[in-house]
């Protein structure tokens, strides 16, 4: 196990030696970082597949992988998305006063905190800022 880790890792640094730049996105078969070649091409080094990037508009991008079409998601905009959903759940509580209801929004805040925290750790562990 070791020694494929150290193989993906050798290969990830010729990778970056023959001008190839890593990015802050996983490939979505494996969660292994990805790269782009210097003639554009994007690779993972891990699976050896072409990763293609596309753009719906300047703020949501998806990224399919060639072969299975499977799709990951952007680790800030998945964060944006719960932080909202966290603030919007926090003023319903506010307001609250019925307390099943209440007990049913905790459920949902706590949910969502770990959650945040999870996708903040990969965020972390990927490479991301």
């Amino acid at each position: 196990m070791q020694n494929d880790k150290d193989k993906l890792v050798k290969k990830m640094a010729k990778l970056l030696q023959e001008g190839a730049t890593m990015l802050n996105y996983t490939c979505p078969k494996c969660n292994t970082l990805i790269y782009r070649l210097p003639n554009k091409k994007i690779i993972c080094p891990s699976c050896n597949s072409e990763i293609i990037i596309q753009k719906e508009d300047s703020s949501v991008q998806k990224f399919t992988n060639t072969p299975t079409d499977s799709k990951i998601y952007n680790f800030e905009e998945l964060s944006r998305i719960i932080l909202s959903k966290i603030d919007v759940l926090n003023k319903k509580l506010q307001d609250e006063i019925d307390y099943g209801q209440m007990d049913k929004i905790l459920t949902i805040l706590e949910k969502l905190l770990s959650l945040h925290e999870k996708i903040s750790t990969l965020h972390q562990y990927s490479g991301g800022n």
